[in-house]
């Protein structure tokens, strides 16, 4: 019998982000591309490639300041 950390597999959270991530990054820029011409996409593609490395940075940061406040247990409700 195999041991389990509750009713979710733990292991296999990072490998779905990644998966995530892999689909939702063209997904943006083919969003951006389609909402702005000339000028306005220049600065609009120049604003989504820091915006997504400050994600990037922030989010685990952000990810662990909230477990530490609430639990990993308050993600599952």
């Amino acid at each position: 019998m195999r041991a389990r950390a509750g009713r979710h597999r733990v292991d296999r959270v990072p490998g779905r982000s990644g998966r995530v991530a892999a689909v939702s990054i063209p997904q943006t820029i083919g969003l951006t591309r389609a909402m702005f011409t000339g000028p306005a996409l220049s600065r609009a593609l120049g604003a989504t490639g820091p915006g997504m490395g400050l994600a990037a940075v922030c989010g685990p940061v952000l990810g662990g300041v909230l477990t530490e406040a609430w639990t990993w247990r308050s993600s599952t409700r």
